[in-house]
């Protein structure tokens, strides 16, 4: 039997990565794909992800094969029985949750490891247990410490997403069509699936119309399945001075992100989607921390309410003071420093829209 750090000396070993759902998650555990391959040569790479986000890892050269969560009973027992065929030699689940820990109870994994819950039963399915660091820390860096416990010294900290040359492509078609191609423009964010941490859509408006106003950047509102009412009701409010882009692909949608000046809006699947590409973000933060969700570079920025209520991490509020507070005037200001200081755009050129 191989101890804890004996077994990374196994030539060709099998690791298992979980994280189940939501883009910028999986996207978030794209780093530790990427360093395991390069501090172990030879190991292959499994992720177990749902089927709606197979996308997000699907052209990912680090990953050596996606395996699918389905929901219908005979996908989940076969999933089951290819887990045990594989045989793995270390699991790290990221995902946590109790499913997750069944599953990697029952593949019979050498060496399996999942963060500590208070008070779960699911916390003895693991080998070893990493208790969640009080102090916020960036997300990737949480999952190192996972890996850290097994012998495993990551320091790259980037996320990684892939896309095709027809993606890229449809992407510059998009911005033809809006005649928009060749000129400065900034994708709004607009969408969270917590309430709470919902900016108003007459401040994305007004934010939108201010910053072509002082700048000449052009907003482009982009939207996601499900979120085609709402986004277009933003759009609608400032139509004047932005562009709507319909729903692309997801592919299709990080090489658009590529393309663009800079993201600013919420934080999302689609704020990580630009990250991952590369592209500069200013994210609005309300009850969330932003420590935890925000590379540490200079081309990544937030800003966030200090009020007494700051960081309750309430999915849902009835007052939303911490969003009210941050105008769209506090929002631009703060805005276009981090333009002009951290990420070098000249905000004094106008071009119109």
């Amino acid at each position: 039997m191989f101890s804890n750090f004996e077994i990374l000396k196994k030539p060709r070993l099998k690791i298992l990565l979980i994280m189940f759902r939501r883009i910028g998650d999986i996207l978030l555990t794209t780093p530790v794909a990427a360093e395991l391959k390069r501090i172990i040569p030879g190991s292959r790479i499994y992720f177990l992800v749902e089927k709606q986000f197979y996308d997000v890892l699907s052209l990912n050269p680090e990953i050596d094969e996606i395996l699918l969560l389905e929901k219908r009973l005979i996908k989940e027992f076969n999933l089951f029985k290819k887990l045990r065929k594989e045989g793995f030699d270390l699991i790290f689940d990221f995902q946590s949750n109790p499913r997750s820990a069944l599953l990697t109870l029952l593949s019979s994994a050498r060496r399996t490891y999942g963060y500590h819950f208070k008070f779960r039963l699911r916390n003895k399915f693991y080998n070893y247990t990493l208790r969640k660091d009080s102090n916020p820390v960036y997300a990737v860096e949480h999952k190192f410490n996972l890996l850290r416990m097994a012998g495993i010294n990551p320091e790259n900290y980037e996320t990684h997403f892939y896309f095709t040359e027809n993606d890229r492509i449809s992407a510059e078609r998009v911005l033809e069509e809006l005649e928009i191609k060749g000129k400065r423009f900034a994708v709004f964010s607009t969408m969270s699936r917590r309430p709470a941490n919902m900016w108003l859509p007459e401040y994305f408006a007004e934010l939108a119309i201010q910053l072509n106003k002082t700048t000449g950047i052009i907003p482009v509102f982009m939207y996601g399945p499900g979120e085609r009412e709402y986004v277009s009701g933003v759009y609608k409010k400032c139509s004047g001075y932005a562009k709507l882009i319909s729903e692309m692909t997801l592919k299709q949608a990080g090489a658009l992100l590529s393309m663009a000046d800079f993201v600013v809006g919420l934080d999302n699947g689609l704020k990580h989607l630009a990250v991952a590409v590369g592209t500069p973000t200013f994210t609005i933060f309300g009850p969330s921390q932003p420590e935890h969700w925000t590379p540490p570079e200079k081309k990544h920025t937030w800003i966030r309410a200090d009020i007494d209520c700051t960081g309750c991490f309430k999915r849902s509020c009835s007052d939303l003071r911490c969003m009210k507070i941050l105008t769209p005037d506090v929002v631009l200001n703060k805005l276009l420093k981090f333009l002009s200081e951290d990420i070098k755009i000249d905000i004094t050129k106008s071009r119109n829209i």
